[in-house]
C-alpha cells in the first residue's frame, strides 16, 4: 500500500466518519491480531485488531465488536520517544456489519504539530467487503483491496472474522469520501451516507 499518497485532516477524517472514542480499558485476555506495520525512516508504525473488553468481551456478541489500534512513534533520543495512539471500537450496542459503520483509525508523526511526514492508517470492516473506494480530498481517488487472515488467528483473538487494510504514506492522508464494496462490486457502505460528527 505504498503507493497510497493523499493529505489528511485527521480532525475531518473523524467528522467523517463519525467515529467512536473507545473504553479506556484495553483487552487483555485475548491476544491482539497484528494487521500491519513497519518503518518510514525515523517514524515507525503499526496496526493492531483487539478484543473489546476482558471477561465480559467473552460473550458471543462482543466478538463482533473488534477494537482497532494504529500506533505512530518517533524517537528522537535514546530517553526522547514521540508517540501518538488511536484507537476506535465498534459500540456495545452495536455489531460489525455488511452495513454498518467500520473501524478507521489514523495517526502521524511528528505528532506535535505541523505537518505530517509519515501517516498510518487502519480499516477494519464486515468480511463481506472486498474493496475500498477512496475520494481524496484533492479531487482524486483510488481502490484498497482488503486482506483476510486465517482462521486461526481469529480463534486465538475471541474475534469474528472481519476484512482490513494498514497502510503508511509520507506526508499526510486526506479522505472526502470512502465506500465499501463487495465481491460483486456492489457498494456496502458508503460514507456519504452518514450523519456528520457534531
Amino acid at each position: 500500500m505504498g503507493s497510497v499518497r493523499r493529505r489528511i485532516g485527521t480532525a475531518a477524517l473523524l467528522t467523517l466518519l463519525a467515529l467512536c472514542a473507545a473504553p479506556a480499558s484495553a483487552a487483555t485476555d485475548f491476544p491482539s491480531i497484528g494487521l500491519g506495520g513497519g518503518k518510514q525512516g525515523e517514524y515507525e508504525w503499526s496496526a493492531k485488531a483487539v478484543h473489546p473488553a476482558g471477561p465480559a468481551g467473552a460473550r458471543p456478541a462482543a466478538a463482533r465488536r473488534p477494537c482497532l489500534v494504529v500506533n505512530t512513534t518517533w524517537q528522537t533520543g535514546r530517553f526522547d520517544i514521540h508517540r501518538s495512539i488511536s484507537r476506535q471500537c465498534v459500540l456495545r450496542t452495536e455489531l460489525l456489519t455488511a452495513t454498518s459503520q467500520p473501524l478507521i483509525a489514523s495517526g502521524a508523526q511528528p505528532s506535535s504539530g505541523g505537518d505530517p511526514e509519515m501517516t498510518a492508517v487502519g480499516m477494519i470492516f464486515a468480511p463481506s467487503a472486498r474493496t475500498v473506494q477512496v475520494e481524496f480530498c484533492d479531487g482524486g481517488g483510488q481502490t484498497i483491496q482488503l486482506h483476510s487472515l486465517d482462521t486461526s488467528r481469529f480463534r486465538d483473538s475471541g474475534l469474528r472474522r472481519f476484512s482490513y487494510a494498514a497502510f503508511a504514506v509520507r506526508g499526510s492522508w486526506c479522505a472526502a469520501r470512502i465506500s465499501a464494496l463487495d465481491g460483486a462490486g456492489r457498494v456496502l457502505w458508503d460514507s456519504g451516507n452518514e450523519e456528520p460528527a457534531l
